[in-house]
């Protein structure tokens, strides 16, 4: 038996959570599991935070994403007893009145000593835990008969709520560094912008959580520092960094390094290395890279040679992960049937999600309205969006189309 949790239990939070360099979150999954299927409710816990995406836990570990299995298991974790289920129920909004009637405590503050026990003893995840239990005020419900207290004292609240988020920056900072790294966005958040204004914010404690990180050998934050430095000028150690988390598995550094070899900052320039560096990104759906190589090859830019059925490809896979940043792109390609099958309701819809404007945007609404794909032709509509696109080659062509007649109606010009 371990000393905080079950042999498996103890090693699985090892392997997802505080070794995740080693990239053997599978290994920690597949230990979870056994230990659930043998009635463990602390494995039945983390299991669901597995199921539960990047927010609760690193994505490169690959899990599937579940929203049923999340709540089952963590149901299941309260019903069997474990106290890190009921903290993480209050905490994701599952801790309903069918959960408090099934948990075996009194009541949450001894859920909360269970666990706050462990922490003092030095175990980092349960550290991270009573760090977000302030963090996020769940301690406001646990702590409720000395809440209900100061709620009629603004003052006394207010420096309540003080003495909760130190406490949270306390023991945020312990689990950060010891091995927890994804304790470290809400400890950053504490420096920031003091949880939304509680605290005074501290740009030297941001950037310390941003060097730490990177020190203590965690990949995700080994890019944000990495960012960090290349937006302060220093492209070279930015490279440096974004090659270490790399290493450790920390794929989205695909984009990054492929913007240096591109601009030829912080390394030589090399136009063949960033265009693999995006393809290696493309591969697991970094849109970033899906972008970027889109671009390259719609508009043939640095050497690459024009593809627009490859640009689409790369289109396509971004806007279906949730980025719009090529929309524009790919609308104009399905506007003007370029490496794809025209398809102007299509581009329409891509146009109106994008929340920028371009030249490609106005052009794209100048051609829908003007020639009346879709929607009642409106040539004066039309033609607004192309005058604002003139920049464009094709914007010109096509607006060269349309003329105002004595009267001021528009009409297209017959040639």
């Amino acid at each position: 038996m371990g000393k905080f949790f079950s042999d498996e239990v103890e090693q699985a939070l090892e392997l997802i959570y505080y070794k995740v360099r080693e990239q053997r979150g599978k290994e920690g999954f597949a230990l979870l599991e056994k230990a659930y299927q043998n009635g463990d409710a602390d494995a039945a816990y983390l299991l669901s935070r597995c199921y539960s995406g990047p927010q609760y836990v690193w994505k490169y570990h690959g899990f599937p994403e579940d929203d049923d299995a999340v709540e089952r298991l963590i149901h299941e974790s309260i019903r069997g007893g474990s106290a890190m289920g009921v903290l993480g129920a209050m905490r994701c909004g599952e801790f309903d009145e069918q959960a408090k009637q099934e948990m075996p405590f009194a009541d949450t503050k001894e859920v909360f000593n269970i666990i706050y026990e462990k922490a003092e003893g030095g175990e980092p995840f349960c550290q991270h835990m009573i760090g977000n239990v302030y963090f996020w005020g769940d301690i406001l419900e646990i702590n409720g008969e000395e809440t209900e207290k100061m709620l009629g004292d603004k003052k006394a609240f207010g420096e309540y709520l003080v003495k909760l988020n130190r406490e949270a920056i306390v023991w945020l900072e312990k689990a950060f560094a010891n091995g927890c790294s994804l304790c470290g966005n809400n400890l950053y958040k504490l420096y920031h912008d003091g949880n939304d204004g509680i605290l005074p914010v501290s740009p030297k404690d941001e950037e310390r959580i941003h060097r730490l990180g990177a020190e203590l050998g965690y990949p995700m934050w080994q890019e944000d520092y990495g960012w960090e430095l290349w937006n302060a000028g220093n492209e070279k150690e930015a490279v440096k960094w974004w090659n270490l988390a790399l290493e450790g598995g920390q794929l989205s550094a695909y984009g990054r390094l492929g913007t240096a070899a591109k601009k030829g900052k912080g390394m030589e320039k090399n136009i063949s290395l960033a265009v693999e560096y995006f393809k290696r990104g493309m591969e697991i759906g970094e849109c970033g890279c899906c972008n970027q190589l889109g671009e390259l090859y719609f508009q043939g830019l640095e050497g690459v040679p024009q593809d627009y059925a490859k640009a689409v490809e790369c289109f396509e896979i971004s806007h279906k992960n949730g980025s719009d940043w090529g929309n524009d792109m790919l609308a104009a390609a399905k506007l003007r049937g370029l490496g794809c099958a025209k398809d102007a309701a299509a581009a329409k819809q891509l146009l109106e999600e994008a929340s920028y404007t371009s030249d490609l945007k106005n052009y794209g609404l100048g051609v829908i309205y003007a020639q009346g794909l879709g929607v009642p032709q409106d040539i004066k509509k039309g033609v607004e969006y192309l005058d604002k696109a003139q920049d464009l080659e094709w914007a010109r062509e096509e607006r060269a189309k349309y003329k105002k007649g004595f009267l001021g109606k528009w009409s297209v010009i017959n040639r």
